[in-house]
């Protein structure tokens, strides 16, 4: 499929820039491309039969995924007519089907609570268009009772509501006590019909389903639900919490292509749907944020050949510093997910005989090692340097540091310190036996990337020292023994002065690009986030040599990279249809 294939079909009918609409016939084949609605604490792709849920994880060790909650509150209008339209919204985080049948118009609309985060939402609306007479609208509602990875249980039911828990099968740590077990839901029942009665105007109906770790809050949520639906009010709040944030900050993009404003929205609400909402309703605020995965909050299940739910390198590198910049608080929250599991990341760290922390390629809930790939798990150590380049980024961007995050730098450059070796010939340190972001080449020796994400590690905690000199430090002797410690640590990084350019390692070269084909942005990088200082050949050099051997269908990021770093360069020409290449990523009409 071309990237104009991906652009333009099937379309999206809306002319707003915020909204992404279809009808019946353009809605993706794919049931995983329909768009998904979350709230940061549950979410889910619309008409999916499972819902997940922050920190909610089944499996041990490698087999730990994100656990399924099946989705009791699937509601749908059973019959529907090409002249349907579906719509997600994303000022207000909310999914609408609407139809116009028999003289009444009808929009479902389906949301994730935005402050109230144990909720999901079915709202039906009908009001008359024409027709005076009785209309009955057909229901396709709830799916199996079954999940894969809990097991549930029907604990209490009245006429009009029901109560279920649900228990994870299998802890991904037996040693980590703190996981979530268990999850109890209330909802109300779902009808197989709603009515409009003749005469009558309009008519709303709405229907909850409350999903939280103890029954207390989860009835507690439901009654407020409740309650603010019965005033009208629940959905106001909902929409006054997202446009809230939006209004706060927001990248907006003025564009005559209304494609990649629509790009640029669908990104920051898929993010902002998966991440926890800056205010919370009451005390309804949920529990500890877990982390943010690649494919968000509303996936993760072992169905999926995906991430799992697990929280990589992506969360710091690249969906972490729109955030840094537009809600530090949000970007905080995601260093807050490595703080969670630091005891554990310094039992790895003695487990793999190095100093310091050290955090496994792919984090579940607890800590260990959870990624299906021992290679990865063993070869892709670069995580512990981009967590540290994160620290280094909230450091500049804001202007402090909090005491923990500091302790964790000082962790992670011990962690590099004891990792290096030696390279007496080159009078350098470098580090052997990696794997860069390059996945398709490991192990290798002295990885451009790694070794020079390695070196800001190692000099981080001198840095934050300089910058935010304590009380206790007011002399600057602690920041000179870090500073005089980072510079002992003059770490070798591949240079080939024929060519001016970058090798990716040790051994590599160019020039036999058959065999040294690149998986994705890995050299690339050291301009963007890395900031290393190079000339302005070299980096011109890294970009279009390497551009010519990365594979075409690697991961999302890496023609955005090779873009940032052409305008960088101010090459325009040249950064124009790499980022046509990179919204060609982008999936039609929900943008997912």
């Amino acid at each position: 499929m071309t990237g104009d294939d991906v652009r333009w079909s099937p379309p999206d009918v809306s002319p707003d820039s915020y909204i992404f609409s279809s009808t019946k016939s353009g809605l993706p084949s794919n049931p995983l491309l329909m768009p998904s609605i979350g709230n940061g604490n549950i979410a889910t792709v619309i008409y999916r039969d499972r819902i997940f849920m922050n920190g909610l994880y089944n499996g041990a060790g490698k087999q730990s995924h994100r656990a399924a909650i099946p989705a009791l509150n699937l509601l749908k209008i059973r019959d529907t007519l090409e002249t349907d339209v579906f719509s997600l919204n994303c000022l207000t985080g909310t999914f609408t089907h609407e139809q116009h049948r028999d003289g009444v118009r009808v929009v479902h609309s389906v949301y994730a609570h935005k402050t109230i985060p144990s909720l999901l939402v079915n709202h039906i609306s009908m009001s008359r268009v024409e027709s005076e007479e009785e209309t009955l609208i057909q229901l396709q509602g709830g799916t199996d009772f079954h999940s894969p990875d809990l097991v549930m249980e029907a604990t209490a039911a009245s006429i009009s509501t029901e109560c279920f828990t649900g228990k994870i099968l299998v802890r991904e740590s037996e040693d980590y006590q703190l996981q979530i077990s268990s999850i109890h839901i209330v909802m109300d029942k779902l009808p197989e019909e709603i009515e409009l009665p003749s005469g009558q105007e309009s008519i709303c109906f709405t229907f909850i389903m409350s999903i939280d770790v103890t029954k207390e809050r989860s009835l507690a949520q439901y009654t407020e639900g409740k309650r603010l639906a019965a005033s009208s009010a629940l959905y106001q709040l909902h929409c006054e919490s997202w446009t809230g944030q939006w209004q706060e900050s927001r990248i907006d993009v003025w564009s005559s292509d209304l494609l990649t404003t629509q790009t640029v929205y669908g990104c920051q609400y898929y993010l902002m749907s998966s991440l926890p909402s800056l205010s919370y309703y009451q005390s309804f605020a949920p529990g500890e944020f877990f982390g943010l995965s690649p494919e968000s909050l509303a996936y993760g299940d072992m169905s999926e050949d995906d991430y799992l739910g697990h929280v990589f390198w992506d969360q710091e590198t690249w969906m972490y510093s729109p955030f840094l910049l537009l809600q530090p608080q949000l970007a905080q929250s995601m260093l807050n997910t490595r703080l969670r599991v630091l005891n554990q990341a310094r039992k790895n760290a003695v487990n793999n005989k190095v100093e310091g922390a050290q955090f496994p390629w792919e984090q579940g809930v607890s800590g260990i090692p959870v990624s299906p790939s021992d290679d990865c798990e063993k070869y892709e150590l670069h995580i512990n340097a981009d967590i540290s380049l994160a620290i280094r980024q909230l450091a500049y961007a804001i202007g402090s540091v909090s005491q923990e995050l500091r302790q964790l730098a000082e962790e992670l450059a011990d962690f590099w310190m004891s990792r290096v070796t030696w390279l007496e010939e080159k009078k350098q340190f470098g580090i052997v036996g990696v794997m860069p972001p390059d996945e398709f080449n490991y192990p290798v020796d002295n990885s451009a990337y790694t070794n020079t994400a390695a070196k800001l590690s190692i000099q981080l905690p001198g840095e934050l020292l300089s910058l935010f000199s304590s009380a206790e430090d007011a002399s600057g002797t602690a920041s000179a023994v870090y500073h005089k410690r980072a510079d002992s640590y003059d770490m070798y990084v591949p240079f080939d002065e024929t060519l001016k350019y970058h090798p990716e390692f040790d051994g590599y070269d160019i020039k036999n690009a058959g065999h040294n084909i690149v998986k994705q942005a890995d050299v690339v990088l050291m301009g963007f986030p890395l900031c290393a200082e190079t000339s302005t050949i070299v980096r011109k050099n890294d970009l279009e040599l390497y551009e010519k051997v990365t594979t075409p269908n690697g991961p999302a990021m890496t023609w955005s990279m090779f873009c940032v770093g052409h305008l960088e360069l101010n090459e325009t020409s040249r950064a124009e249809p790499l980022f046509d290449r990179q919204l060609a990523q982008c999936t039609q009409p929900f943008k997912v």
